[in-house]
């Protein structure tokens, strides 16, 4: 299955412009804003003349900020519900520009996409996130980690000389790598010869946001995936919404049928906590078990973890892969 969409840009003569060129790139820098925002339409706006530059001064950068040593890596825990063991961390990409300060992946991460800066910037990330996650290892710190990559990577297949490279550069065992792929990315056809791959390697795959998409039952069955993560929009409405609650319950339990650790995205209070452990969902990240951090301040907290010095990269005996 396959899943399409349409951005369409709009400019108006002679309200935006009297010339064929002038409409066109106006009706660009629309059709740019509605791609940003998910798809859809946008009308010119001068506004947006402003922001189409000050992308395009970004995008100029961009391409400088890897060599220049701009990218960072901050990191976030993923616990075990009832024991609170953290057993993995998720690397998130922030860009420390020289003007603007830390920006959040959303700020440039769609740039990257766009500009083809995503592939060094991908093999960028792994390769950090994995030498980072020898030094904890060599400390005697028994974790894993966790890092989303783009649909682009996967579907034009460069994913896997990456990985496959930065394993064998770093010598980690691949099944301490767990990549983040979309519900959407995972039904698309042009994936599956990827994540099989990927699999036949080692590598762990976690179906990030589930719940959100359009997957058939049938076709996750054939994926092989070791992981689902609840999305947070679920999470968030835990003990207070009763149809949270029911598609959560729901979720750990088709999970756990077909073999899977479940992890909740987004947990940020005790509340929603109680109810996932009561529904058996492994595991759980979020802002209740802190928010991302530096490489240092999650070695300090790694060290301070009363279980991670002994814990175990399985964390739910029924875990397996949906297809093997």
């Amino acid at each position: 299955m396959v899943e399409t969409g349409a951005s369409i840009g709009i400019a108006l003569y002679p309200v935006h412009g009297d010339d064929p060129g002038t409409l066109l790139r106006r009706a660009d820098v629309a059709m740019y804003v509605a791609k940003r925002g998910g798809g859809g339409c946008s009308l010119y706006a001068p506004e947006q003349e402003a922001q189409s530059l000050r992308r395009s001064g970004l995008a100029g950068e961009l391409r400088r900020s890897i060599p220049q040593g701009e990218m960072t890596l901050h990191y976030q825990p993923q616990v075990l519900l009832g024991s609170g063991t953290v057993y993995s961390v998720e690397a998130l990409v922030r860009w420390n520009h020289p003007r603007e300060g830390l920006m959040p992946p959303d700020r440039f991460i769609p740039m990257t996409e766009e500009t083809g800066v995503i592939h060094p910037l991908t093999a960028w990330a792994l390769d950090s996130a994995l030498n980072q996650l020898c030094k904890w290892l060599a400390a005697g710190i028994d974790v894993s980690v966790a890092l989303n990559v783009s649909p682009r990577i996967i579907e034009d297949h460069s994913l896997e000389e990456m990985v496959a490279q930065a394993l064998e550069a770093t010598k980690v065992e691949p099944r301490r790598l767990t990549l983040e792929i979309t519900e959407g990315v995972a039904m698309a056809a042009a994936a599956a010869k990827a994540l099989h791959t990927l699999n036949e390697m080692g590598v762990r795959l976690s179906l990030d946001d589930f719940g959100t998409g359009y997957s058939s039952l049938l076709y996750l069955m054939r994926l092989p995936v070791h992981e689902i993560k609840i999305d947070r929009s679920f999470v968030a409405g835990l003990g207070t919404e009763p149809d949270s609650g029911a598609i959560v319950r729901s979720a750990v339990g088709l999970g756990h049928n077909l073999g899977l650790r479940v992890v909740a995205e987004g947990l940020q209070d005790r509340l929603a906590e109680a109810v996932l452990i009561e529904a058996g969902c492994d595991a759980a990240q979020g802002f209740l078990f802190g928010r991302p951090v530096t490489d240092v301040e999650m070695t300090t907290q790694l060290m301070a973890n009363p279980g991670s010095k002994a814990a175990t990269v399985e964390p739910s005996t029924q875990e397996g892969t949906v297809a093997s």
